[in-house]
């Protein structure tokens, strides 16, 4: 063997052994390129809950409507049926001006929202959504997970957040996002090691998936990998991959009045999130 190609294996070897990563070469004009990416295997999965939005009102046994809180994303929550539309195995969940038609409610405008909080959850496996929605100044529909057990909001190494799909304002963009205690205590919430845009018509239809892994959430539109966050066994005890301790519900909202808006175009209300199915996959060895 050649002193050359001796220190490219010894440096693979070492690269394998100390970082933990798989290398991949490839070979051209003699030349060997590394690409450290590491490779995040899934296991066999079965089709656990799938939801088809066919029926004539909500399937109660996996769903119940978000209710009105005082965090930004629920605020502006209402159960009125006027902002839950089931139609040709659709749903659509609006944001509308409340012109006194939700009797008893000073909100100005309102939004629809469902969860699966307390009645359905996912600790591993694959979350799959497919939607459209319509832009407008000021919403911000959503497609995420999160779960009930911090009791220390964002600093508990028990907050555990995914977002699989947001989107603000008028951007032909989405962004998948992470959210922890670790990222929020070493001021990295919202960068990029949490965050990633993905550029998107979302007006036209896709599917927003996550995977969570043991050692990572794989995100996905259209089956196509769009980020990862891998676990850090060295972060692990700051709370940087909560995801797998404890299960989390799935939460499909339209929202108002983010911070990133320039304005808040009311007038261009109603705006809406339309959702055709829902799949969730978990592996074959677990139960649901």
């Amino acid at each position: 063997m050649s002193r050359k190609n001796t220190f490219w294996a010894f440096l693979i070897v070492s690269l394998f052994l100390l970082g933990g990563i798989v290398v991949k070469l490839t070979a051209s004009d003699n030349t060997i390129v590394i690409s450290s990416q590491r490779p995040y295997s899934s296991p066999e999965y079965r089709l656990d809950w799938e939801e088809n939005f066919d029926g004539k009102k909500l399937d109660e046994t996996k769903w119940s409507k978000c209710k009105r809180r005082t965090s930004q994303w629920n605020r502006h929550m209402s159960n009125e049926n006027r902002l839950y539309q089931l139609k040709k195995g659709r749903l659509r969940l609006y944001c509308m001006n409340n012109t006194g038609w939700a009797k008893g409610d000073t909100a100005r405008v309102v939004t629809g929202g469902i969860t699966t909080e307390n009645k359905y959850t996912v600790l591993e496996g694959k979350i799959e959504v497919r939607a459209r929605m319509s832009s407008v100044m000021g919403c911000w529909p959503a497609i995420w997970m999160g779960h009930n057990k911090n009791t220390k909001g964002v600093t508990d190494p028990k907050y555990a957040e995914i977002d699989i799909m947001e989107h603000f304002n008028l951007d032909m963009k989405i962004q998948h996002n992470t959210h922890n205690a670790h990222l929020y205590n070493r001021k990295k919430a919202n960068s990029k090691e949490s965050l990633k845009f993905v550029d998107v018509d979302p007006g036209k239809w896709h599917v927003y998936s996550v995977e969570i892994l043991k050692d990572a959430l794989v995100f996905r539109v259209d089956d196509n990998v769009t980020f990862t966050y891998p676990r850090k066994l060295e972060y692990v005890s700051e709370g940087q991959y909560p995801y797998t301790v404890y299960p989390e519900f799935l939460i499909l909202s339209m929202q108002w009045g983010t911070k990133s808006a320039k304005y808040l175009d009311t007038k261009s209300l109603p705006a809406y999130i339309e959702f055709d199915w829902v799949r969730v996959y978990k592996p074959k060895n677990q139960r649901s």
